[in-house]
């Protein structure tokens, strides 16, 4: 159940309070329900809070989520929907031109998007205040992976064990990040445009595998409507991987100490980007662990709870 504790990030909780606690973030066009399935074998030994993350709001609630609400909404629908420009100059800077009757007015987005990872971080912190003392780790799946980098880079210390799932680490190169940027305004245009269309043309896309086949696929799809589709697509942008600061396999712990792992690398067998991505960077830091779920493609959470339940709940013993 869904308790509105007046925070932005809309947490549910789940199990005994008295139990470690593991905070879990949904990927993009998630929702907190799409860990329900994994919470049945998490919360016999842990206090599980499923965080929503910015810009996937339920439509009972009337809060606009406040980092959207400061440094995009403005801007979005002339800007992104209408006639969008990329420019870069000597600095490296990307350029978000809009231009409509009266003129033209630009936002610069810098080549990090730092500042609303970090708004999105103190937002995290501020929610985990009551459990301050406590032993607390962290599940981040593909979008909610790339926040928890963030979290941990400005936090550190915070979290006892971190799962990535399917976690894209940054962009390198200028001319990829270019591309990353036009790719996401052509799937935000689109989720605008005609949702249901947009959801049946994503998920068929080869990294998901046979998604559409399982039984479980059309409640998924009902909890993609359960999100407004325009936040969604602020969300994309905002947090674009396009600007992510890039982190590197020594960025993710000192690969000579000695210490035990406390960062767990999980993919899909028949995700082949992160696997090879997850495969590069285990073999370059060696304190961080991978473990693969077989049979399953980008989100194993949801195609082999199970499995990946028990491979968390080996990492976190």
């Amino acid at each position: 159940m869904v308790l509105n504790t007046g925070h932005s990030l809309l947490p549910t909780f789940h199990g005994d309070p008295k139990n470690p606690i593991i905070v879990l973030l949904h990927g993009w066009l998630g929702c907190t329900q799409d860990w329900e399935t994994t919470l049945e074998h998490l919360t016999p030994d842990y206090f599980c809070i499923c965080i929503q993350l910015p810009g996937h709001t339920y439509d009972e609630y009337e809060e606009v989520n406040e980092i959207l609400e400061n440094c995009l909404t403005p801007y979005f629908e002339q800007s992104v929907l209408s006639n969008p420009r990329l420019l870069t100059d000597s600095d490296h800077e990307i350029t978000l031109s809009r231009w409509h009757h009266n003129g033209c007015a630009a936002i610069e987005l810098k080549q990090t998007n730092d500042d609303v990872f970090d708004t999105f971080s103190d937002l995290l912190l501020d929610m985990l205040f009551p459990f301050k003392g406590r032993e607390i780790s962290f599940i981040g799946y593909s979008m909610g992976g790339r926040f928890l980098l963030h979290f941990m880079k400005k936090y550190p210390g915070v979290a006892h064990k971190v799962i990535l799932e399917s976690t894209n680490f940054g962009i390198n190169s200028m001319q990829e990040r270019l591309d990353r940027w036009e790719s996401d305004i052509k799937y935000a245009r689109a989720l605008i445009e005609n949702p249901s269309n947009f959801f049946d043309k994503w998920y068929s896309a080869h990294l998901w595998g046979p998604i559409k086949k399982d039984s479980e696929y059309p409640i998924l799809i009902d909890r993609r409507h359960l999100n407004t589709p325009i936040f969604c697509a602020q969300s994309l942008l905002l947090f674009s991987v396009a600007f992510q600061t890039s982190f590197s396999p020594e960025d993710l712990g000192d690969s000579s100490s000695t210490d035990t792992s406390n960062i767990l690398l999980i993919h899909g067998e028949g995700d082949e980007k992160y696997r090879t991505l997850f495969e590069t960077y285990s073999d370059q830091n060696t304190r961080l662990s991978r473990y693969m779920v077989g049979q399953a493609h980008h989100n194993s959470h949801f195609s082999h709870p199970r499995v990946f339940s028990r491979a968390v709940l080996d990492f976190l013993s």
